[in-house]
Protein backbone atom coordinates (compact mmCIF):
# COMPACT_ATOMS: atom_id res chain seq x y z
CA UNK A 1 0.00 0.00 0.00
CA UNK A 2 3.26 2.03 0.77
CA UNK A 3 3.64 3.33 -3.31
CA UNK A 4 -0.14 3.43 -4.04
CA UNK A 5 -1.21 5.51 -1.29
CA UNK A 6 1.94 8.00 -1.72
CA UNK A 7 1.11 7.76 -5.60
CA UNK A 8 -2.35 8.43 -5.51
CA UNK A 9 -2.37 11.26 -2.51
CA UNK A 10 0.33 12.96 -5.04
CA UNK A 11 -1.01 12.43 -8.18
CA UNK A 12 -4.58 13.65 -6.63
CA UNK A 13 -2.90 17.18 -4.91
CA UNK A 14 -0.80 17.29 -8.69
CA UNK A 15 -4.41 17.76 -10.60
CA UNK A 16 -5.75 20.12 -7.82
CA UNK A 17 -2.86 22.46 -7.94
CA UNK A 18 -3.25 22.55 -11.65
CA UNK A 19 -6.96 23.75 -10.99
CA UNK A 20 -5.80 26.37 -8.41
CA UNK A 21 -3.10 28.03 -10.51
CA UNK A 22 -5.23 28.16 -13.45
CA UNK A 23 -8.31 29.71 -11.25
CA UNK A 24 -5.29 32.12 -9.68
CA UNK A 25 -4.24 32.45 -13.61
CA UNK A 26 -8.02 33.52 -14.84
CA UNK A 27 -8.73 35.76 -11.82
CA UNK A 28 -5.37 38.11 -12.12
CA UNK A 29 -6.44 38.50 -16.10
CA UNK A 30 -9.68 39.80 -15.08
CA UNK A 31 -7.99 42.12 -12.91
CA UNK A 32 -5.44 43.00 -15.29
CA UNK A 33 -7.84 42.93 -18.20
CA UNK A 34 -10.16 45.90 -19.14
CA UNK A 35 -13.11 44.15 -21.02
CA UNK A 36 -14.28 42.41 -18.50
CA UNK A 37 -18.20 42.81 -17.32
CA UNK A 38 -19.70 43.70 -13.81
CA UNK A 39 -20.55 40.79 -13.08
CA UNK A 40 -16.78 38.80 -14.33
CA UNK A 41 -15.53 41.33 -11.58
CA UNK A 42 -17.69 40.33 -9.32
CA UNK A 43 -16.05 36.80 -9.03
CA UNK A 44 -12.29 37.97 -9.50
CA UNK A 45 -11.33 38.01 -5.51
CA UNK A 46 -13.40 34.94 -4.28
CA UNK A 47 -12.00 32.80 -7.66
CA UNK A 48 -8.13 34.24 -6.62
CA UNK A 49 -9.09 33.15 -3.02
CA UNK A 50 -10.34 29.79 -4.22
CA UNK A 51 -7.46 29.61 -6.29
CA UNK A 52 -4.91 30.33 -3.63
CA UNK A 53 -6.60 27.95 -0.98
CA UNK A 54 -6.46 24.80 -3.74
CA UNK A 55 -3.25 25.57 -4.64
CA UNK A 56 -1.55 26.04 -0.62
CA UNK A 57 -3.32 23.18 0.42
CA UNK A 58 -2.51 20.61 -2.54
CA UNK A 59 1.11 21.62 -2.39
CA UNK A 60 1.05 20.09 1.01
CA UNK A 61 -0.25 17.22 -0.06
CA UNK A 62 2.49 16.85 -2.62
CA UNK A 63 5.19 17.74 -0.18
CA UNK A 64 3.98 15.01 2.18
CA UNK A 65 3.14 12.60 -0.45
CA UNK A 66 6.25 13.04 -2.92
CA UNK A 67 8.75 14.22 -0.17
CA UNK A 68 7.78 12.13 2.89
CA UNK A 69 7.33 15.18 4.86
CA UNK A 70 5.12 13.92 7.97
CA UNK A 71 5.02 17.40 9.24
CA UNK A 72 3.65 18.78 5.76
CA UNK A 73 1.01 15.29 5.89
CA UNK A 74 -0.44 15.58 8.61
CA UNK A 75 -1.15 19.41 8.22
CA UNK A 76 -2.64 18.66 5.24
CA UNK A 77 -4.63 15.85 6.53
CA UNK A 78 -6.01 17.91 9.36
CA UNK A 79 -6.63 20.74 6.69
CA UNK A 80 -8.45 17.82 4.56
CA UNK A 81 -10.38 16.57 7.48
CA UNK A 82 -11.75 19.66 8.22
CA UNK A 83 -12.73 20.35 4.58
CA UNK A 84 -14.63 16.96 4.89
CA UNK A 85 -16.54 17.84 7.93
CA UNK A 86 -17.90 21.66 6.59
CA UNK A 87 -19.07 19.92 3.03
CA UNK A 88 -20.63 17.14 4.94
CA UNK A 89 -22.34 19.97 6.93
CA UNK A 90 -23.05 22.05 3.72
CA UNK A 91 -24.45 19.05 1.81
CA UNK A 92 -27.05 18.57 4.48
CA UNK A 93 -27.79 22.64 4.32
CA UNK A 94 -28.20 22.19 1.06
CA UNK A 95 -30.79 19.47 1.17
CA UNK A 96 -32.85 21.14 3.74
CA UNK A 97 -32.86 24.82 1.94
CA UNK A 98 -33.33 23.93 -1.20
CA UNK A 99 -36.54 21.62 -0.36
CA UNK A 100 -39.12 24.02 -1.09
CA UNK A 101 -39.34 26.01 -4.31
CA UNK A 102 -41.17 23.97 -7.25
CA UNK A 103 -43.03 25.99 -9.20
CA UNK A 104 -46.18 26.90 -10.06
CA UNK A 105 -47.77 25.15 -13.47
CA UNK A 106 -50.00 27.42 -15.57
CA UNK A 107 -52.73 25.66 -17.57
CA UNK A 108 -52.17 25.75 -21.52
CA UNK A 109 -49.01 26.81 -20.91
CA UNK A 110 -45.12 24.67 -21.52
CA UNK A 111 -43.93 26.80 -18.86
CA UNK A 112 -43.92 27.28 -15.24
CA UNK A 113 -44.21 30.49 -12.95
CA UNK A 114 -42.65 31.02 -9.84
CA UNK A 115 -42.95 33.24 -6.58
CA UNK A 116 -40.53 34.06 -3.86
CA UNK A 117 -43.06 33.32 -0.81
CA UNK A 118 -42.60 29.93 -2.25
CA UNK A 119 -38.93 29.64 -1.27
CA UNK A 120 -37.14 29.27 2.29
CA UNK A 121 -36.14 32.50 4.39
CA UNK A 122 -32.88 31.85 4.07
CA UNK A 123 -32.61 31.69 0.34
CA UNK A 124 -34.52 34.86 -0.19
CA UNK A 125 -31.77 36.49 1.02
CA UNK A 126 -29.61 36.33 -1.73
CA UNK A 127 -32.20 38.27 -4.03
CA UNK A 128 -32.81 40.75 -1.49
CA UNK A 129 -31.90 44.70 -0.79
CA UNK A 130 -28.61 45.49 -2.48
CA UNK A 131 -27.94 41.98 -3.80
CA UNK A 132 -30.68 42.56 -6.00
CA UNK A 133 -29.17 45.41 -8.16
CA UNK A 134 -26.18 43.19 -8.98
CA UNK A 135 -27.99 40.45 -10.19
CA UNK A 136 -30.18 42.49 -12.28
CA UNK A 137 -27.13 44.19 -13.72
CA UNK A 138 -25.87 40.62 -14.39
CA UNK A 139 -28.96 39.38 -16.30
CA UNK A 140 -29.19 42.23 -18.74
CA UNK A 141 -25.38 41.71 -18.92
CA UNK A 142 -26.00 38.03 -20.07
CA UNK A 143 -29.20 38.61 -22.53
CA UNK A 144 -31.36 36.05 -20.71
CA UNK A 145 -33.81 36.61 -23.10
CA UNK A 146 -32.22 37.62 -26.34
CA UNK A 147 -32.82 33.93 -27.70
CA UNK A 148 -36.88 34.78 -27.35
CA UNK A 149 -36.69 37.46 -30.09
CA UNK A 150 -36.08 35.37 -33.05
CA UNK A 151 -37.90 32.80 -34.67
CA UNK A 152 -41.99 31.44 -34.28
CA UNK A 153 -41.53 31.63 -30.97
CA UNK A 154 -41.02 35.66 -31.41
CA UNK A 155 -44.45 36.14 -33.29
CA UNK A 156 -46.78 33.43 -32.32
CA UNK A 157 -48.52 33.66 -29.37
CA UNK A 158 -49.11 29.79 -29.15
CA UNK A 159 -45.33 29.11 -30.06
CA UNK A 160 -44.35 31.03 -27.20
CA UNK A 161 -47.23 29.75 -24.51
CA UNK A 162 -45.95 26.07 -25.55
CA UNK A 163 -42.31 26.80 -25.04
CA UNK A 164 -40.13 25.53 -22.42
CA UNK A 165 -39.24 28.45 -20.87
CA UNK A 166 -36.02 28.66 -18.14
CA UNK A 167 -37.40 29.41 -14.55
CA UNK A 168 -35.42 32.91 -15.11
CA UNK A 169 -36.96 33.60 -18.61
CA UNK A 170 -40.32 32.89 -17.27
CA UNK A 171 -39.62 34.96 -14.24
CA UNK A 172 -37.62 38.23 -15.56
CA UNK A 173 -39.11 38.22 -19.53
CA UNK A 174 -42.24 38.09 -19.91
CA UNK A 175 -45.49 39.26 -17.34
CA UNK A 176 -47.00 36.97 -14.88
CA UNK A 177 -49.81 35.38 -16.36
CA UNK A 178 -52.52 36.41 -13.99
CA UNK A 179 -51.74 40.48 -15.40
CA UNK A 180 -54.02 39.14 -18.55
CA UNK A 181 -51.38 41.22 -20.93
CA UNK A 182 -51.81 40.93 -24.64
CA UNK A 183 -49.18 39.18 -26.57
CA UNK A 184 -47.74 40.98 -29.69
CA UNK A 185 -44.04 39.17 -29.32
CA UNK A 186 -42.17 37.61 -26.69
CA UNK A 187 -40.44 40.79 -24.89
CA UNK A 188 -43.14 42.96 -26.08
CA UNK A 189 -46.95 42.88 -24.03
CA UNK A 190 -49.61 44.89 -24.09
CA UNK A 191 -51.49 45.50 -20.38
CA UNK A 192 -55.13 45.15 -20.10
CA UNK A 193 -57.72 48.61 -20.17
CA UNK A 194 -58.17 49.96 -16.41
CA UNK A 195 -61.76 48.75 -17.04
CA UNK A 196 -60.92 45.20 -17.30
CA UNK A 197 -61.46 43.62 -14.42
CA UNK A 198 -59.15 40.50 -15.44
CA UNK A 199 -56.22 42.16 -14.10
CA UNK A 200 -55.00 40.69 -11.07
CA UNK A 201 -55.05 43.40 -8.64
CA UNK A 202 -52.59 41.91 -5.76
CA UNK A 203 -49.98 41.73 -8.67
CA UNK A 204 -47.13 44.26 -7.82
CA UNK A 205 -45.46 42.50 -10.98
CA UNK A 206 -47.87 43.54 -13.19
CA UNK A 207 -47.21 47.14 -12.73
CA UNK A 208 -43.97 46.85 -12.59
CA UNK A 209 -43.68 45.25 -16.37
CA UNK A 210 -41.33 47.16 -18.83
CA UNK A 211 -41.43 46.87 -22.59
CA UNK A 212 -38.55 48.70 -22.42
CA UNK A 213 -35.90 45.78 -24.11
CA UNK A 214 -33.52 46.28 -21.19
CA UNK A 215 -36.02 46.59 -18.35
CA UNK A 216 -38.91 44.11 -18.72
CA UNK A 217 -39.36 42.54 -15.76
CA UNK A 218 -36.33 42.66 -14.19
CA UNK A 219 -37.37 44.39 -11.44
CA UNK A 220 -40.45 41.78 -10.98
CA UNK A 221 -40.97 39.93 -7.96
CA UNK A 222 -41.64 37.35 -10.39
CA UNK A 223 -38.12 37.52 -11.66
CA UNK A 224 -36.24 37.20 -8.45
CA UNK A 225 -38.22 33.56 -7.80
CA UNK A 226 -36.89 32.81 -10.99
CA UNK A 227 -33.35 33.55 -10.09
CA UNK A 228 -33.96 31.84 -6.89
CA UNK A 229 -35.54 28.60 -8.84
CA UNK A 230 -32.10 28.43 -11.05
CA UNK A 231 -30.27 28.92 -8.38
CA UNK A 232 -32.47 25.42 -6.21
CA UNK A 233 -32.14 23.85 -9.23
CA UNK A 234 -28.09 24.53 -9.70
CA UNK A 235 -27.66 23.69 -6.02
CA UNK A 236 -29.33 20.11 -6.54
CA UNK A 237 -26.83 19.26 -8.98
CA UNK A 238 -24.29 20.41 -6.38
CA UNK A 239 -25.68 18.23 -4.11
CA UNK A 240 -25.11 14.88 -6.33
CA UNK A 241 -21.70 16.74 -6.91
CA UNK A 242 -20.76 17.13 -3.23
CA UNK A 243 -21.89 13.49 -2.69
CA UNK A 244 -19.10 12.27 -4.97
CA UNK A 245 -16.96 14.62 -4.11
CA UNK A 246 -17.15 13.29 -0.43
CA UNK A 247 -16.66 10.00 -1.93
CA UNK A 248 -13.29 10.99 -3.62
CA UNK A 249 -11.98 13.60 -0.91
CA UNK A 250 -12.82 10.47 2.00
CA UNK A 251 -10.63 8.09 -0.51
CA UNK A 252 -7.61 10.82 -0.58
CA UNK A 253 -7.69 11.13 2.89
CA UNK A 254 -7.92 7.08 3.73
CA UNK A 255 -4.50 7.22 1.00
CA UNK A 256 -2.78 10.20 3.50
CA UNK A 257 -3.59 8.56 6.36
CA UNK A 258 -1.67 5.15 4.87
CA UNK A 259 1.36 7.67 3.72
CA UNK A 260 1.46 9.41 6.53
CA UNK A 261 2.28 5.76 8.59
CA UNK A 262 4.59 5.07 5.59
CA UNK A 263 6.19 8.28 6.52
CA UNK A 264 6.25 7.74 10.19
CA UNK A 265 7.84 4.50 9.81
CA UNK A 266 10.40 5.17 7.48
CA UNK A 267 11.76 7.95 9.74
CA UNK A 268 11.52 5.23 12.94
CA UNK A 269 13.91 3.25 10.62
CA UNK A 270 16.80 5.34 10.20
CA UNK A 271 16.33 5.64 6.25
CA UNK A 272 16.71 8.93 3.95
CA UNK A 273 13.99 10.46 2.69
CA UNK A 274 15.05 12.24 -1.02
CA UNK A 275 14.86 15.51 0.85
CA UNK A 276 17.28 13.85 3.28
CA UNK A 277 19.73 13.32 0.51
CA UNK A 278 19.45 15.78 -1.62
CA UNK A 279 20.99 17.47 1.37
CA UNK A 280 23.51 14.77 2.15
CA UNK A 281 25.07 15.31 -1.28
CA UNK A 282 25.00 19.26 -1.05
CA UNK A 283 26.39 18.68 2.42
CA UNK A 284 29.21 16.93 0.69
CA UNK A 285 29.96 20.08 -1.80
CA UNK A 286 27.71 17.93 -4.79
CA UNK A 287 25.29 19.79 -6.46
CA UNK A 288 22.70 17.77 -8.02
CA UNK A 289 19.53 18.86 -10.13
CA UNK A 290 16.41 16.94 -9.26
CA UNK A 291 16.35 14.55 -12.22
CA UNK A 292 19.54 13.46 -11.12
CA UNK A 293 18.97 13.06 -7.40
CA UNK A 294 15.53 10.91 -8.26
CA UNK A 295 18.24 8.61 -10.38
CA UNK A 296 20.17 8.36 -8.07
CA UNK A 297 17.48 7.47 -5.53
CA UNK A 298 16.30 4.84 -8.27
CA UNK A 299 20.29 3.45 -7.98
CA UNK A 300 20.60 2.69 -4.50
CA UNK A 301 17.17 1.91 -3.28
CA UNK A 302 17.83 -2.03 -3.95
CA UNK A 303 14.32 -2.67 -2.11
CA UNK A 304 12.32 -0.30 -3.99
CA UNK A 305 10.81 1.05 -0.67
CA UNK A 306 11.22 4.97 -2.00
CA UNK A 307 14.07 5.04 0.88
CA UNK A 308 17.68 4.79 0.94
CA UNK A 309 18.79 2.57 4.70
CA UNK A 310 21.95 2.64 6.10
CA UNK A 311 23.09 -0.33 4.14
CA UNK A 312 22.03 0.69 0.68
CA UNK A 313 23.81 3.71 1.38
CA UNK A 314 27.07 2.28 2.77
CA UNK A 315 27.16 -0.34 -0.26
CA UNK A 316 26.78 2.79 -2.72
CA UNK A 317 29.09 5.03 -1.77
CA UNK A 318 31.58 2.86 0.11
CA UNK A 319 31.60 -0.42 -1.87
CA UNK A 320 35.05 -1.30 -0.46
CA UNK A 321 34.14 -0.93 3.42
CA UNK A 322 35.09 -4.17 4.95
CA UNK A 323 35.85 -5.74 8.71
CA UNK A 324 39.26 -4.60 9.26
CA UNK A 325 38.02 -0.78 9.36
CA UNK A 326 35.63 -1.03 11.33
CA UNK A 327 36.11 -1.00 14.84
CA UNK A 328 34.88 -4.22 17.03
CA UNK A 329 33.20 -4.21 20.44
CA UNK A 330 36.61 -5.48 22.05
CA UNK A 331 38.66 -2.29 20.55
CA UNK A 332 35.78 0.28 21.70
CA UNK A 333 35.80 -1.27 25.36
CA UNK A 334 39.62 -0.65 25.07
CA UNK A 335 38.99 2.66 24.47
CA UNK A 336 36.22 3.04 26.90
CA UNK A 337 38.30 1.51 29.62
CA UNK A 338 41.68 4.51 29.02
CA UNK A 339 39.17 6.88 29.47
CA UNK A 340 37.61 5.59 33.02
CA UNK A 341 40.99 6.11 34.62
CA UNK A 342 38.74 4.88 38.05
CA UNK A 343 36.96 1.41 36.39
CA UNK A 344 33.18 2.39 38.05
CA UNK A 345 32.42 1.77 33.92
CA UNK A 346 31.51 5.36 33.89
CA UNK A 347 33.45 8.25 32.29
CA UNK A 348 32.89 11.74 34.21
CA UNK A 349 33.68 14.87 33.28
CA UNK A 350 37.58 15.35 34.83
CA UNK A 351 38.64 11.86 33.45
CA UNK A 352 37.25 13.32 29.83
CA UNK A 353 39.47 16.42 30.60
CA UNK A 354 42.21 14.81 31.59
CA UNK A 355 42.20 11.86 28.60
CA UNK A 356 42.39 14.82 26.47
CA UNK A 357 45.16 16.46 28.22
CA UNK A 358 47.47 13.81 27.97
CA UNK A 359 46.34 13.36 24.04
CA UNK A 360 47.37 16.83 23.70
CA UNK A 361 43.77 18.42 23.05
CA UNK A 362 42.94 20.12 26.09
CA UNK A 363 39.66 21.02 26.09
CA UNK A 364 38.19 25.16 28.06
CA UNK A 365 35.34 24.30 29.94
CA UNK A 366 32.97 25.03 27.71
CA UNK A 367 33.76 22.32 25.14
CA UNK A 368 34.29 19.53 28.09
CA UNK A 369 30.45 20.85 28.97
CA UNK A 370 29.25 20.70 24.87
CA UNK A 371 31.06 16.68 24.71
CA UNK A 372 29.28 15.82 27.99
CA UNK A 373 25.78 17.15 26.59
CA UNK A 374 26.31 15.52 23.60
CA UNK A 375 27.24 11.91 24.50
CA UNK A 376 25.21 11.85 27.84
CA UNK A 377 21.98 10.97 26.62
CA UNK A 378 20.32 9.87 29.45
CA UNK A 379 21.49 13.24 31.64
CA UNK A 380 22.97 11.61 34.90
CA UNK A 381 26.32 13.59 34.17
CA UNK A 382 28.51 10.77 33.17
CA UNK A 383 29.00 8.71 29.77
CA UNK A 384 28.30 4.86 30.01
CA UNK A 385 29.66 2.33 28.06
CA UNK A 386 26.59 2.24 25.61
CA UNK A 387 26.33 6.42 25.13
CA UNK A 388 30.16 6.05 24.35
CA UNK A 389 29.54 3.79 21.52
CA UNK A 390 26.61 5.44 20.35
CA UNK A 391 28.76 8.47 20.20
CA UNK A 392 31.95 6.96 18.86
CA UNK A 393 29.48 5.72 15.89
CA UNK A 394 28.41 8.90 15.17
CA UNK A 395 32.01 10.22 14.92
CA UNK A 396 32.89 7.00 12.10
CA UNK A 397 29.81 8.20 10.07
CA UNK A 398 30.51 11.60 9.65
CA UNK A 399 34.03 11.01 9.16
CA UNK A 400 33.07 9.09 6.19
CA UNK A 401 30.54 11.73 4.75
CA UNK A 402 27.62 9.96 5.98
CA UNK A 403 24.35 11.72 8.03
CA UNK A 404 22.16 9.67 9.01
CA UNK A 405 18.82 10.29 11.05
CA UNK A 406 17.45 7.75 13.31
Amino acid sequence: MFRVSNFVVGLANTLVMLVGASAIGYSIYMFVHQGVTDCESAIRIPLLTTGLILFLVSLLGVIGSCFKENVAMVSYLIILFSGIVALMVFSIFLFFVTNKGAGRVVSGRGYKEYRTVDFSTWLNGFVGGKRWVGIRSCLAEANVCDDLSDGRVSQIADAFYHKNLSPIQSGCCKPPSDCNFEFRNATFWIPPTKNETAVAADNGDCGTWSNVQTELCFNCNACKAGVLANIREKWRNLLVFNICLLILLITVYSCGCCARRNNRTARKNGSLTILELAALLRSLGLKPSGDQIHVLLATMDSNGNGFVEFDELVGTILPDLNEEILINSEQLLEIFKSFDRDGNGFISAAELAGAMAKMGQPLTYKELTEMIKEADTNGDGVISFGEFASIMAKSAVDYFGLKINS
